[in-house]
């Protein structure tokens, strides 16, 4: 089983700013609650997690990784637990947030351990999980991951995550060498974070990251938190890796150095090499004419002292020749020492030029994807700029319909008001007409002498029931009960004069007659009064979905790049008129 150790940071620094930077970025997002660590390994991402945790819980495979973090990486509100991914024995719904980093990968079914993390999250909990995308970490790359089962492209793993939450959110991690740019307090509304990717010969902007290598997923049934995502920087390799490289500079200024001084010893051994060989062709004459000068001793007895110089010449001479065998051989020793000094530097540079290799063959990779990406955005703004065209044909169409139909809104406005006015003239008419009823009912009321007090009660009560009609049509048929009751008793009490009673029957008729008509103008009042506000009601609503297809239009790309268009618009009407 693959199992990252902190304490390997010297020898894979990669994967421990990976790991760890993905720990700090949980523990962002953890407020308190019951934390659960899916396969913690060797417990230093529970140990990180436990610091803002209420409580966290470690769950690994490994007996053996349980152990290690168990006497490693304490605290009091930590645990670890030996358990299986796909079924951990944990209660349903029981934590508030679920971590489960470079995992899925390595299950035969990914989909299983998915299943069991939404049945233990609860359902507002959170999902923080990350797993290698295919396609950067194995498509790409002549190494494959042997500890790895079932590797799942970035749109698998998204699709898996959306079958079972209704709220995701992704991003990607890789590795990156460069500078960091950021806010000295907080970014404002108007600021946006990306990357610039490239080097001094071109380069792109984008607020996303190109060619990740791992995807990072939130998960949840609840609205997810705001995400703080960023860069993970360790200051103290920051400064170790710049101080290595001041160092390294005047390291490769004296190996030139050497390598010039080299260059000169090669010559300079070069050159006594054939002053030596001069000197050895030179001595074989010289032994011959010793040779010849003692068979010719006799002969050239006045030689003797050349000879004996020629000796002391040849004495000195190998003298000589053994003095620069020992520098020689000195000089050989020292070669062979810069030898391998030049060897183990030349190794060292081997290494380097091998990885600048490989970053120029990346950079050259990443600058024939900015090319390709380049005549992308170059046609897409062909296209933009065509559809920006015809939006500004479309938004001038638009701008005389919505002046046309302002104009027909003003005036359908002015005939609603004109209605109204003409309602409320016939209902004065129409309580004007009733008072004249009652004035009439009263003289009439007036002519009955014998019967003057209780006609002038009924006078009273029908005047109340006729003011209570302009009220509600309900009050008006409780009062006219009301009339009809006291008009019985009336012709009761008034039953010994027969010309009181028609005066009184004539005058229930008129009544009724008056309150029937009363009803029947009220109700067409009503119906009236219904329609003006169904037509008022529709006026409302057409004029509100008019407002917000305004402000939609007003809130459109084609409507704020048309703005300068619409200012001149209307400066040159204003100047036209």
């Amino acid at each position: 089983m693959e199992r990252f150790l902190t304490e390997s940071k010297s020898e894979f620094p990669q994967l421990y700013y990976e790991h760890v930077h993905r720990y700090l970025l949980a523990k962002e997002h953890i407020e308190g609650g019951n934390v659960l660590d899916l396969a913690c390994g060797s417990g230093y991402g529970s140990r990180i997690l436990a610091e803002k945790a209420e409580a966290v819980t470690g769950i690994d495979i490994s007996e053996e990784a349980i152990k290690s973090a168990s006497a490693t990486y304490k605290k009091s509100n930590l645990k670890y637990k030996i358990a299986n991914c796909y079924d951990t024995k944990l209660p349903a719904e029981s934590f508030d947030y679920i971590i489960s980093f470079e995992t899925i990968e390595h299950l035969d079914s990914p989909e299983l351990l998915l299943d069991e993390v939404k049945r233990i999250l609860k359902p507002d909990g959170l999902l923080i999980i990350s797993s290698p995308d295919k396609l950067e970490y194995t498509d790409k790359s002549p190494v494959k991951n042997e500890f790895h089962k079932k590797e799942l492209y970035h749109e698998e793993l998204k699709k898996e995550l959306e079958l079972r939450f209704k709220n995701c959110s992704f991003a990607k991690q890789r590795m990156v060498a460069g500078s960091l740019i950021l806010s000295d307090s907080k970014f404002s509304k108007n600021t946006q974070c990306g990357v610039y990717y490239g080097d001094h010969r071109g380069s792109r902007y984008s607020i996303s990251l190109p060619e990740g290598l791992y995807s990072v997923a939130f998960c949840s049934n609840s609205v997810l938190p705001s995400l703080r995502l960023g860069i993970f920087e360790n200051k103290l390799d920051s400064a170790i890796n710049w101080d290595a490289r001041e160092q390294i500079i005047p390291q490769r200024q004296k190996v030139q150095e050497l390598e010039l001084e080299l260059a000169n010893a090669k010559k300079q051994l070069l050159l006594k090499d054939e002053q030596l060989g001069n000197i050895a062709s030179s001595i074989t004459p010289l032994d011959q004419g010793i040779k010849d000068l003692i068979q010719r001793e006799k002969v050239f007895i006045d030689h003797t002292r050349e000879i004996d110089e020629l000796k002391s010449k040849y004495f000195d001479l190998q003298q000589d020749k053994r003095d620069r065998e020992k520098i020689q051989q000195e000089l050989a020793e020292q070669r062979l020492d810069q030898i391998e000094t030049l060897k183990e530097v030349l190794a060292q540079k081997d290494g380097q030029i091998s990885t600048l290799g490989a970053q120029l063959s990346e950079n050259e990779e990443q600058m024939t994807e900015a090319n390709h990406n380049l005549e992308n955005l170059e046609s897409r703004n062909g296209v933009l700029c065509s559809e920006n065209e015809k939006l500004k044909v479309e938004v001038s169409k638009l701008g005389q319909s919505v002046i046309e139909r302002q104009a027909r809104s003003e005036e359908e406005i002015a005939d609603l008001e004109n209605t109204i006015s003409i309602i409320k003239k016939e209902n004065e008419t129409c309580v004007s007409r009733l008072k004249v009823e009652i004035s009439t009912l009263e003289t009439e009321l007036l002519n009955s002498e014998d019967s003057k007090k209780e006609l002038l009660n009924n006078l009273d009560i029908c005047k109340i029931e006729i003011e209570s009609l302009l009220n509600s049509v309900s009050d008006i048929e409780a009062n006219s009960l009301a009339a009809q009751t006291r008009i019985d008793l009336l012709s009761k009490d008034l039953s010994k004069s027969v010309s009181e009673k028609n005066s009184i029957d004539e005058l229930n008729q008129t009544l009724h007659e008056n309150l029937k008509e009363s009803n029947n103008q009220i109700e067409q009042l009503n119906i009236r009064l219904s329609d003006y506000v169904d037509r008022l009601e529709k006026e409302t609503y057409y004029h509100q979905n008019f407002e917000q297809r305004y402000d939609h239009l007003k809130s459109t790309f084609s409507w704020k790049v048309t703005t300068p268009l619409r200012a001149i618009r209307r400066t040159l009407s204003r100047v036209f008129k």
